[in-house]
């Protein structure tokens, strides 16, 4: 048998097999709500009668495979047919890509994708709001696949659900606090909402976790700057283009960084580097900065 519990603000399900419990997060709903997720989370765990299997590797052709098995018979035909219409179009984009590969980079690249075809904004959220639903919908029939969380925490940070996705990621770093890219994603989401002390510190995290990986010291480095730590930011963006000398972004992050602790010579060198590389916001900061 499974019990509610509320702590911190969310609902649990508590499962228990002899002495030891398993808590699994339902979320912050309401409790008329976390009751109806606990029976679902209830028959799911003890009985596994909609016979799911998610693992880790779950392709998105295979998941939406399942996933359509489940709707078309427990939602509306009308709900069925516009689901599996918009998902046809995050298919053909994402073709057989594997869940965990569906991060907030490839979510602002498909964003992009759909814009740049003529797509309004409302449209293109409609379908970034189908395919959260689905890594929901994953969590709901499979709570143990917690690569679901992650994946819709990615999913929330590209639609700027900053919160949403500081929740997730750290329910996935629960059971997996190993994974690099779950703190560097969350200090992410974090200095979006101007955390950006504990933002800090998850991409240390990500660092010490993953030391070759250019993209947590650039991040920290602009994190630092906004706090005033010029000196600090400097030596993130030295090590992020010691990593990957072809990231016009921290060329053009050094390149303001230098010329406000007064190297202008060394500041416009990287400005110029930087547009070399193709990050063409750099001429307009030379244009004032250097000529």
């Amino acid at each position: 048998m499974a019990s509610l519990a509320f702590k911190a603000g969310s609902y649990y399900a508590v499962f228990s097999r002899g002495i030891k419990k398993k808590w699994l997060r339902i979320g912050r709903v309401d409790k008329k709500q976390a009751k109806k997720m606990l029976r679902q989370l209830e028959l799911e765990y003890n009985k596994d009668r909609l016979n799911l299997s998610l693992p880790s590797n779950l392709t998105l052709d295979q998941y939406l495979e399942k996933y359509f098995e489940y709707t078309k018979t427990n939602k509306a035909i009308s709900t069925y047919t516009i689901e599996l219409e918009i998902t046809k179009a995050i298919k053909r984009y994402f073709d057989d890509i594997e869940l965990s590969k569906i991060d907030s980079l490839a979510v602002e690249n498909y964003k992009t994708n759909r814009k740049n075809l003529g797509l309004k904004s409302a449209t293109v959220n409609k379908e970034l709001s189908v395919l959260r639903f689905m890594l929901n919908k994953a969590i709901e029939l499979k709570p143990t696949f917690i690569e679901a969380y992650n994946q819709r925490g990615f999913t929330k940070l590209g639609l700027n659900d900053y919160k949403g996705t500081i929740d997730d990621l750290s329910e996935g770093i629960k059971d997996n606090s190993s994974n690099e890219k779950l703190y560097y994603y969350r200090g992410i989401a974090k200095s979006r909402i101007e955390d950006h002390i504990d933002a800090i510190q998850d991409f240390n995290k990500s660092i010490e976790l993953n030391p070759k990986n250019y993209q947590p010291y650039s991040t920290r480095g602009n994190t630092k700057l906004t706090l005033g730590d010029k000196r600090g930011a400097l030596e993130d963006f030295n090590k992020a283009i010691d990593l990957n000398p072809n990231h016009a972004y921290a060329y053009y992050n050094r390149g303001l960084v230098k010329i406000g602790l007064g190297e202008k010579n060394g500041g416009c060198l990287d400005l110029s580097k930087a547009g070399e590389l193709g990050y063409a916001g750099a001429y307009e900061s030379i244009k004032e900065y250097c000529n």
